[in-house]
């Protein structure tokens, strides 16, 4: 079964073994529903979680307190780690919705040529960037309807438009 990320764990809080995280998706409240999580230890591998609380704070920022993880010191060694669910836990998505796996490693197209494919999704506060690899270079778009035309999943395409207006140098 595939994982995906949907929170980073930025720091313990308090003494009894919570976490501070950053909640990926909107809406963030929609991170209540899980019950277990896991995460990619480097030399375990996924390690699943059970959360025993949860409570958000502000914006896509939220406190959850895991069994079995008691005390700050337990608390700090889990900093750093992303959070994973399993695909049929993600959040439902709204028309002209994607989630970030989806959209890396489509092709990029730009007047009918193939001009690149999807490096990586950069999501900054309220906007979304999508880096593009070129043969040459790589590229920034912004992730709105100005600059694209067309996503299409199935045949694992994006069709960009105003690309001359578009790019962004970093």
């Amino acid at each position: 079964m595939n994982k995906y990320p949907v929170a980073k764990i930025l720091r313990e809080f308090g003494t009894r073994g919570e976490i501070k995280i950053k909640i990926y998706f909107t809406p963030p409240f929609y991170f209540k529903n899980y019950k277990k999580i896991f995460i990619n230890h480097p030399s375990l591998g996924f390690v699943e979680l059970e959360v025993e609380k949860f409570k958000l704070q502000f914006d896509k920022y939220a406190l959850i307190k895991f069994k079995n993880i008691n005390t700050r010191e337990e608390a700090k060694k889990l900093k750093g780690f992303e959070i994973f669910v399993l695909e049929e836990m993600l959040p439902p998505k709204e028309k002209d919705e994607y989630y970030v796996y989806e959209l890396e490693n489509l092709n990029v197209y730009y007047k009918g040529k193939v001009i690149g494919y999807i490096k990586d999704v950069i999501i900054q506060g309220n906007y979304t960037l999508l880096k593009i690899k070129t043969d040459y270079d790589e590229i920034y778009i912004p992730f709105t309807k100005t600059f694209i035309e067309q996503i299409d999943l199935k045949k694992r395409i994006c069709i960009l438009k105003n690309l001359d207006e578009a790019i962004i140098n970093p």
